[in-house]
């Protein structure tokens, strides 16, 4: 696995309203509408809601910005569906950036609005992305509620491929319950359905997760079978991502089992791909992965050339503040150190300081705290 997190290894799947009438349209088209007057209310917010679309992973802030404008212009006219859309939209904005706090609440709004509106496959999506927020913050009891509510919705529509979705994510809340013999049957439930609708990308992500569930059990040689499925269709598919997680996965495999050769072929592909792609998340474990390598195999030039090590204490990721009064997180520490480590050290340390500083505000400091930076 990539990480020693379960929760960060295990595929998961969002329900998203999609704006798939906009894929093809350029943003400037999307803008001549939404500023357009003339045009009707829906075709104007199916533009702006379009806009936020398109900005939501790369700049989730501004995302969130032209969501409250469809929300506003939609609220304004009565328009509860187009509400509903930018309040999802906000909270998938919240989610990315891993203010899970913030995600939660537009994600609620959004239930409660479509409790009202009476769309039963919209409150499943609900749900399952309610449980998605539960999820992110190990609260598997609460995720694993919302998470059989929408399957159970979603069950009786009919909709295969969210089933086999939901059944994906209730085997994830069991993994990382460590009931193995649950989650094992979940993820086969899933990809049998992801089979049956040839969905490549269910089927690579299934196949990735029971890989886990053995390599979790030692059973290196079954967990080298699934991932080298899954990487076979992530790579038809071009899932970079994906391509990028298993490589990843199967180069820890002969890691731990003291194929070094081989483990570094697959680490080194997978670092690089994941710097290609900037999926911040699996650079860090693949530097980490080959840092140990590197360091067993005595080859200390090739590990000091290529990284730096860090060492913290908990108590900067443990540290609470925040606008929402929440635990820094190891996610927001690795991404941290992501975007600064081409820096010089001392810029590092300063800019380690400063963001704990102004994380922290007014709060006080709950443990100590910890890092020191090595160039190596």
């Amino acid at each position: 696995m990539v990480t020693k997190l379960i929760s960060n290894s295990f595929y998961l799947f969002l329900l998203l309203f999609s704006f798939n009438s906009n894929a093809q349209v350029n943003i400037d088209s999307l803008w001549s509408i939404w500023n357009d007057t003339n045009k009707i209310d829906t075709c104007r917010l199916n533009a702006m809601n379009g806009i936020a679309w398109r900005y939501l992973y790369s700049k989730p802030d501004s995302a969130f910005y032209f969501a409250q404008l469809a929300y506003n212009f939609s609220s304004s006219a009565g328009y509860n569906k187009y509400m509903s859309k930018a309040l999802n939209t906000q909270g998938v904005s919240f989610a990315i950036r891993s203010d899970y706090t913030r995600a939660l609440i537009y994600y609620k709004k959004n239930l409660k609005l479509q409790d009202k509106i009476g769309d039963k496959n919209e409150i499943a999506n609900s749900f399952n992305n309610i449980g998605a927020i539960y999820y992110n913050q190990s609260n598997y009891d609460e995720a694993l509620i919302y998470f059989k509510k929408s399957l159970n919705i979603k069950v009786k529509s009919g909709d295969k491929i969210d089933i086999a979705r939901g059944l994906n994510n209730i085997g994830n809340i069991y993994a990382n319950q460590s009931d193995f013999t649950k989650s094992m049957d979940y993820y086969t439930r899933s990809l049998k359905i992801f089979k049956e609708i040839s969905d490549k990308y269910g089927i690579a992500n299934s196949l990735s997760n029971i890989g886990d569930i053995y390599e979790i059990q030692s059973n290196y040689d079954k967990a080298l079978i699934y991932f080298k499925k899954s990487l076979k269709i992530s790579k038809e598919i071009e899932d970079k991502y994906g391509v990028a997680l298993t490589l990843g996965n199967i180069g820890n495999i002969y890691k731990k089992l003291s194929s070094f050769q081989k483990a570094l072929k697959y680490l080194l592909e997978a670092y690089n791909l994941s710097k290609q792609i900037n999926a911040l998340d699996l650079v860090s474990e693949h530097c980490k992965a080959l840092y140990e390598i590197y360091k067993k195999a005595g080859k200390n030039n090739k590990a000091l050339e290529m990284y730096e090590l860090y060492m913290f204490s908990d108590g900067y990721i443990d540290q609470f503040g925040g606008n929402n009064n929440e635990k820094f997180n190891i996610k927001r520490f690795k991404r941290m150190l992501l975007e600064i480590h081409e820096k010089d050290i001392e810029e590092q340390e300063k800019i380690i300081s400063t963001t704990m500083k102004k994380w922290k505000g007014e709060q006080k400091q709950i443990d100590d705290i910890l890092v020191i930076g090595i160039k190596l």
